[in-house]
């Protein structure tokens, strides 16, 4: 694929590369027969919130990002896993219940802002751990809106700290990412309603709780459960 931008300079990139393009500057964009790729359109705004919240910086300090990389770093490789499985799900026609596509669209924008490398600018991140009284009330936070749309601005602002210092704390005295541990409650909250309830279908309790696409949600409750929905 080749793109041009307004001020002519040109970015050639083949297979196994990344290109990172600003919309409002691009002018040509040309791509060999059979080309394929996977992609993801961010708005800047919503970038400049994410950084604001991953590094506690003014979002109006949003830096460059370079235009041309390798796919081969592993925050990168996770970026692309996670772009196509947010372009499976919304292949799949959105629905307004559907809780884990949010997080996902979080999740894309935290990953380009952490990881894509950044044009002439370096941040080095201050190492803080959040307390376990935080943690704690990290947990309640979730649990009480279990059911909602959360995202992770709203736990990290909540008790205080960076979505940085919320992630790394929280898989070290947990064991799990804040997005792991909601996914978890809320598969545990489904097999809490499919083991008491026996009139609603599983569609309706797995919707109730954020799943809509039921391949999806059976695959989630086999691995923690080992066993189907239906397998009450």
């Amino acid at each position: 694929m080749l793109r041009s931008n307004q001020n002519g300079k040109e970015v050639v990139a083949g297979s196994n590369h990344a290109l990172y393009s600003v919309f409002a500057e691009m002018e040509i964009e040309q791509a060999s027969p059979g080309f394929s790729a996977t992609s993801a359109t961010v708005r800047r705004s919503d970038m400049g919130k994410a950084w604001q919240a991953l590094f506690k910086q003014d979002a109006s300090t949003l830096p460059n990002f370079q235009a041309y990389i390798k796919v081969e770093d592993a925050g990168i490789l996770a970026l692309r896993q996670t772009i196509w499985t947010l372009g499976m799900k919304v292949a799949r026609q959105l629905d307004p219940g559907d809780l884990i596509i949010p997080l996902l669209h979080e999740v894309l924008i935290y990953q380009i802002i952490g990881s894509w490398p950044k044009a002439g600018f370096t941040i080095v991140p201050k190492h803080e751990d959040a307390s376990d009284r935080q943690i704690k009330s990290a947990v309640e936070f979730i649990e009480d809106r279990i059911s909602l749309a959360i995202s992770l601005d709203d736990i990290a602002s909540y008790v205080g700290v960076s979505v940085r210092t919320l992630q790394s704390s929280f898989k070290k005295k947990i064991g799990l990412s804040p997005i792991q541990f909601l996914i978890m409650r809320r598969l545990d909250r489904a097999m809490e309603d499919l083991s008491k309830n026996n009139t609603d279908s599983v569609g309706e309790v797995a919707r109730r709780w954020g799943f809509v696409h039921m391949s999806d949600f059976s695959r989630r409750y086999k691995q923690r459960f080992g066993k189907t929905p239906k397998q009450r």
